[in-house]
This record gives structure tokens, sequence and C-alpha cells, in this order.
């Protein structure tokens, strides 16, 4: 992980798990696999807490651990930054699709980490029963069937031993091997062990499935911009069938027939099978080969190029940055690479149709901000500059992966920003928060005693928590978008 990377994991994990978990997620950020005895000696914290540290960011899928000959080693988890910036998304998601049932048993999942069903059930009809009283009995039970169908939420099997299986599993036969010991335990107790412990059926978010379901999103909606709505529904119903056939690693979908991408189709977009195929022709003759067709004995299938629509998707947004930096010019130039790969200045200048001085400027801009690289050819083994091709290309892989690491970098400006606002205007929340609830608490009010609760806060009061929240409310629009391009780039070098 960079630098800014970690930085970011940082503040997001001491802003929703603590300061303690924070300092022991960024030592692993910093030094990949670790023992517990070097987190122990690097974070300079107790024993204890370390541990519990370790168990919070195991449980929420922070970190991963494997056995490394006698000693467990610890490392955290590269997609960490992504999953925490993704929370506000998967709970507006969870609660478009399922309702409130199903917002608030994600928002339970994702407090715990791991945890039972019968405690979200639980929890969530209690906190239901306090918003409406009318509840229906097996709401809750259903939503939470259907996001265990639909893998936003999977099982994970935990065993928890207790005291007395604990001392069991630790009696073990001891015997003397020189100056050590030995601890054996007899195939016939470890069963008996097994038997007597209880495995506890817990469930966990699904990110992966989620981050399925967005990258679905996005290439739907950019289908959509190219081609039409009806465009769009047929490679959503496309997407929709491959869900389950699909790895969410895979690099194209399973072939589907004209036939079932017809019936998956909503019902108020039903059509005939021949203008369904004129739509797929239509994606197929993009030269994205971002839909290809496969004959197979008399019937096509179809699958969708989850990489190469991707890619187009994480272009399209590279292009939108060079020109809102940049300007029209460079983003013509940055185009123009993409498509001929190698040039020199002068067939840069020829094929763009820009002055030769400014062209030249341009492209060392472009250039010194590590968005074009360019390669030296010599023609001669002294590399004299006058002897010398300089040929200027695009890494579009380099060129996402500065853009994220600024994304990072942007979010955590945004973060310490809204910070400092909270921080600077403390007093004054605390005392529209304390005029609220006088308000609130008081019953049978008339009028006079309502605005002369108001008046406690003046005018010029009231006009900086206005600007306060506007303030906020740009922050917290900023901080959604640069979080949905910082996913985009993230899964885009996945491929």
């Amino acid at each position: 992980m960079s630098q800014v990377e970690c930085d970011l994991c940082f503040y997001l994990v001491k802003k929703y798990y603590g300061r303690i978990v924070a300092t022991v997620g960024q030592f692993l950020c910093k030094n990949r696999l670790q023992t517990l005895g070097q987190i122990i000696h690097g974070t300079k914290l107790k024993p204890s807490l370390v541990r519990k540290a370790l168990c919070v960011l195991i449980k929420h899928g922070l970190v991963n651990f494997a056995r490394n000959k006698k000693r467990m080693e610890y490392s955290f988890d590269t997609n960490g930054t992504t999953h925490i910036l993704m929370i506000p998304k998967i709970i507006y998601t969870t609660k478009s699709l399922y309702g409130d049932p199903g917002e608030m048993i994600i928002e339970e999942t994702l407090m715990h980490g791991m945890i039972e069903k019968d405690s979200i059930i639980n929890t969530v009809n209690r906190r239901l029963e306090e918003v409406s009283p009318k509840v229906e009995n097996g709401v809750v039970e259903k939503v939470f069937n259907d996001l265990v169908a639909a893998r936003f939420l999977i099982s994970e099997p935990v065993i928890p031993l207790d005291d007395e299986n604990k001392e069991k599993a630790g009696d073990d036969v001891e015997v003397d091997v020189g100056s050590k010991r030995k601890r054996i335990c007899s195939d016939d107790e470890i069963e008996n062990i097994a038997k007597k412990v209880k495995v506890l059926d817990t469930y966990s978010v699904n990110f992966v499935r989620f981050n399925q379901y967005f990258r679905d999103q996005y290439i739907v909606n950019g289908i959509k911009q190219k081609f039409g709505a009806h465009c769009g529904e047929i490679l959503r119903a496309i997407l929709r069938i491959s869900e389950v056939t699909t790895s969410p690693q895979a690099e194209r979908t399973q072939p589907i027939s004209s036939n079932e991408i017809r019936q998956a189709l909503p019902v108020h977009l039903i059509m005939p099978i021949i203008h369904v195929e004129q739509y797929l022709n239509i994606m197929i003759s993009d030269p994205g080969n971002l839909l290809q067709k496969i004959e197979e004995s008399s019937s096509n299938l179809y699958v969708v190029n989850l990489k190469k629509c991707v890619e187009a998707v994480c272009q399209a947004n590279v292009l939108s940055y060079i020109l809102e930096r940049y300007g029209s010019k460079s983003c013509r130039i940055f185009k123009l690479l993409l498509l001929k790969s190698h040039l020199e200045q002068k067939q840069v200048e020829d094929f763009a149709m820009i002055p030769s001085k400014e062209a030249k400027e341009l492209l060392y801009q472009l250039w010194s901000d590590h968005m074009l690289i360019m390669q030296e050819i010599p023609r001669t083994v002294d590399h004299a500059p006058s002897r010398t091709y300089y040929l200027f290309n695009v890494n579009i892989n380099k060129v996402i992966r500065t853009l994220l690491t600024r994304s990072y970098r942007t979010l955590l400006n945004l973060l310490a920003r809204q910070r400092h606002e909270v921080k600077s205007n403390k007093r004054l929340a605390e005392k529209q928060a304390r005029v609220e609830h006088i308000k609130v608490t008081i019953e049978n009010a008339d009028e006079a005693q309502l605005q002369e609760i108001d008046e406690m806060l003046t005018p010029a009061e009231r006009d900086q928590l206005q600007k306060m929240e506007h303030c906020h409310n740009k922050l917290g629009k900023a901080q959604i978008q640069v979080s949905n391009t910082a996913f985009l780039f993230s899964l885009h070098l996945t491929y």
C-alpha cells in the first residue's frame, strides 16, 4: 500500500472502530505480514488490546491471517479501504432494494462484522417496533432470507470454545522428550470435544457481491449513455442472468441466448425477439467489443466482456479528468495517443492539428504530471539528443494508478476538512442541539414559548449554522463522487 492509502485507512478505521484498532490497522498496512509479537512491539500497545483490536479487524474482514510454520501471521486486506469507503453506498443500496428492514439488517451486520441470524432478526424487530408498532410477523426473516439468497449476506460458521471445552482441549497427555515437553491429544478425545462444541451459523456482509452489483450498475449506465435506454436494459438483463453463473473475478459472462435475454426483460419492455437481436447487433458492432456473439450450432449466444466494459468506463472517467484539468487540446492529444500508441512530437502536431509550440507545452505538462510516458530510441551509441527518437505513449494502467492515489489524497483532505469544520463549530452545534431538545421536551407549549426558545439562537448564529450545513453537504457530496471514482479505478486494477 502507498503512504496515502495507509493514512486514509487509518482515518477511516479510526472513524468507525476507534483509535486503538486504527493503530494496529495502520501498522499492518505499512509492514504487511506480521506476527502477534511484532505487532505488540511495533505499536507499543498492551497485548490484550492488540488481541482485541485484531479480533475486531478480522471480524470485519479487514485483516487476513495464515499459519506460517509454527507462527500465525497477520496482514491488512488490500481491499480494506474500498470496503470501508463503500459502506454508506451499501446501506443506501440495500434500503432502495429491500426497504427499511433490509437497511437495518445490513447496518447491524456491518456494526458487528459477524453476527448470528437470530440476533439480527430480534434486534431489527425491536428497532422496527420502535418506529412503527404495526410490523407484520416474518417480514424481517423473509428479507433476511432474500439477502442471503442474493448473496449480499454470506454464512461464516464459527466454532466458539467455552471454558470447559478449552480445558479439555488444553489438558493433553504430556510426554517428556529430552528437555522439551510435548502435548499430545488422541483422535478419540478430539472427536469427543468436536461433538460437544456448538457450531454457530453467523453471517457477514459479502463485499465482493456488492462490488459486483455496483460494477454492473456502472456498466449499464455507460451503455445507456452510449446506445440508449433499451440497450441498457437488455444488458442489465444479461448481467442479472449471469449473476449466479459467473464468478465475480471472471472477465466474461457465461454465454446466454437471445430467448433467455428476452424472457428476463421487465414487463414494460417485452418486445419481439427480432427487435432484441437488432439491439444486440448494435452493441456487437461497436469497436470496443463490449458485447460479443458466439455462434454455436443453430443458436446465437451472447457474452458481455466485463473487462472491456470496466476499461471503457474507466477510460471515460480519465478523459473527463484530462478535459477538466488540462483543457480540450490536451484531451485531444491524450485520445490521439490512446488510438495511435507511440508517436513523436511532430506526428502529434500533425494529427492533432495543434501549433508546434503549444503542442510541445501540452505534451510536457502531461508527461510531467505522469499522464504520458516517453520512450527514448537512440540511433547512435552515444545517445545524443539530436540523434534520438522521443516517442510519447499512454500507459492507461499507470495513469489509473496515479489518479487512484490522487483520489485517495483528495478523500483524505475532504475528511480532514470535515473534521476541522465540526471541531471549529462544536460549541454552536451543541447549543442548537440543546435548543431542539428543550423544544421537544416541553409539552403543550404555545407559540410564544416556542418563539422565545428559538430566540436563544441569535441571527448571526443561525447564519453560521446555515453556512456550516451547506459546507457539510458540499463536503459529503464531494466524498461520494470521489469514492465512486476511486472504486471504479480500483476495480479496473483488479482485472
